[in-house]
């Protein structure tokens, strides 16, 4: 859900489009839905504290791109498929033990990553639960292709500017440093989906699915709407793209 007032909300949008046009996603739902998917995919203001960390999925189990503003922190992701635990609940109850982050943290790799000219810190993560990805990108007219392997990702952010790229199916912590005279961190972050991949959408529908299963308070509002959108619209629409 956007938190900034329309016209603000208005100018923001118009610069992350204008400036970040391959960062950007655009996702045609049915016209009743036009609220939903600003709620989903338009930006929002991000903080976290210094000495605070939280864990869990991406909100609607969507990628997303998160802009640092200012400070620094630390994020992890693991793929939900290769953490312990049949549903999103149970997966979180082991991580919430000794036992469970010590198996998180050992999946966790360093990700690879390009500095740009333009001072911006791309991330590339591999979309698909394979050993092996190339992921190509094309920005500013520049093209970067990158090998990416392993079941996470960690890094540091905080280079101010820069911004990092999280595809959707992960378990993602995101922690302060945990420095006595630092502030902690602050940002914009939106949502990111690339709609013609099957596989991204396969991963969404799964971490909606636990979702909804994993807190009956999802039961009701969006989050219900969502998963029909993607049942009845995204996923049969990227498949008949990749039979084409």
């Amino acid at each position: 859900m956007a938190c900034y007032r329309p016209l603000v909300h208005k100018q923001i949008t118009t610069n992350l489009r204008k400036y970040l046009p391959n960062m950007q996603s655009f996702v045609a739902l049915p016209t009743e839905q036009e609220a939903l998917k600003e709620d989903i995919f338009s930006p929002q203001h991000w903080a976290n504290a210094e000495h605070h960390m939280c864990m869990g999925p991406s909100p609607y189990g969507i990628g997303e791109a998160r802009y640092l503003a200012g400070g620094s922190y630390i994020i992890a992701g693991v793929l939900m498929e290769k953490l312990p635990g049949k549903t999103l609940l149970d997966k979180n109850d082991r991580l919430m033990t000794e036992a469970g982050l010590k198996v998180f943290l050992e999946k966790v790799t360093r990700s690879k990553y390009v500095m740009l000219d333009l001072g911006m810190l791309i991330s590339f993560l591999a979309a698909k639960p394979v050993s092996l990805v190339t992921i190509t990108i094309n920005l500013g007219g520049l093209q970067w292709q990158v090998n990416t392997k392993g079941e996470g990702f960690w890094l540091q952010h905080e280079a101010a500017g820069s911004c990092l790229l999280i595809p959707p199916g992960y378990m993602v912590a995101v922690s302060g440093n945990y420095a006595k005279n630092e502030d902690g961190s602050n940002g914009l972050r939106w949502g990111l989906l690339d709609v013609e991949s099957s596989t991204q959408l396969g991963m969404c529908e799964k971490v909606v699915e636990g979702i909804i299963e994993a807190y009956p308070a999802c039961n009701e509002g969006d989050y219900p709407v969502w998963l029909q959108c993607l049942r009845r619209h995204l996923s049969p629409g990227a498949a008949a793209l990749s039979s084409c």
